[in-house]
């Protein structure tokens, strides 16, 4: 998770706080992989119901920064070089995002093929050893894209055949207490049915039958306008943007567009077996 930022990882730390109330459990003990200087732990430092049981890392100054905040939890090194099985029954959640470096539009996109993407295989391997009630994957939202997507696929496809049902979404780091734009795919695996994976990005308001009236146009806001949307040809509240998901693309009052909530789309694998 160490892509995500330790400020960033505080609020997602917080979305994921139902996996503790669907599983009617009290502690959670978890294997961070891939552990960065540990934002996940640093998240939910104050959350004593996280118990670290071991991370994985293998950057010497990463590592020195572990070994000090956290003396008593063991560092397992390269995460292609550990007995899993040892842990198996043993831990209740596997949190980590693997190196994003073979999805990213600013490298190559080999993909799977990357010599430091493909870790994401071993990924797999560890949740197949441990099998852990709960996993949380992270990655770039590029992976999904990757090699027209046959990359997340078989991803996917492999965490299925361990048993896992999965529920993901893209969420943007500004919804969630950090001043910056970021983009991260998160994949949270439950072992069993697809329901209580689902139900940890589920937002019961977006399914309100009985919406609020829209908000009426102000006469000096006008579409068609300059301060309105008159570049896109639409009401300001429905302008797409072409600039990007970030920013929308025509000028005037932002206030108008509609900003949609990456975080509140979210997508279903269930395991066929």
């Amino acid at each position: 998770m160490k892509s995500v930022g330790t400020a960033n990882g505080f609020g997602l730390a917080l979305l994921f706080l139902p996996i503790l109330t669907i599983s009617k459990m009290t502690k959670l003990r978890y294997i961070s992989l891939f552990s960065g200087i540990e934002a996940w732990s640093c998240a939910v430092r104050d959350m004593p119901e996280y118990d670290p049981v071991a991370f994985c890392e293998i950057d010497p100054f990463a590592s020195a920064v572990l070994k000090h905040h956290y003396p008593t939890v063991p560092n397992l090194g390269d995460i292609t070089k550990v007995d899993w099985s040892k842990y198996n029954g043993l831990v209740d959640l596997v949190v980590g995002g693997s190196p994003c470096q073979g999805f990213s539009i600013a490298g190559l996109r080999k993909g799977l093929q990357d010599d430091r993407s493909c870790l994401a295989l071993a990924y797999v391997k560890a949740i197949e050893a441990i099998k852990p009630r709960w996993f949380v994957f992270e990655n770039v939202p590029a992976i999904l894209s990757c090699n027209n997507g046959d990359d997340v696929k078989q991803f996917f496809a492999a965490l299925n055949e361990c048993g896992y049902s999965i529920s993901w979404a893209v969420l943007d780091s500004q919804y969630f207490s950090l001043a910056q734009r970021r983009r991260r795919l998160f994949a949270v695996g439950y072992l069993g049915g697809w329901r209580r994976p689902a139900e940890v990005f589920f937002k019961p308001d977006c399914l309100q039958r009985n919406p609020p009236a829209r908000r009426q146009a102000r006469e000096a806001d006008p579409a068609g306008t300059e301060e309105g949307a008159g570049n896109c040809g639409v009401s300001g509240t429905l302008c797409a943007s072409g600039a990007g998901l970030d920013r929308p693309s025509a000028s005037g009052n932002q206030l108008d567009y509609l900003i949609t909530h990456t975080h509140t789309h979210t997508h279903c694998s269930r395991r066929t077996k």
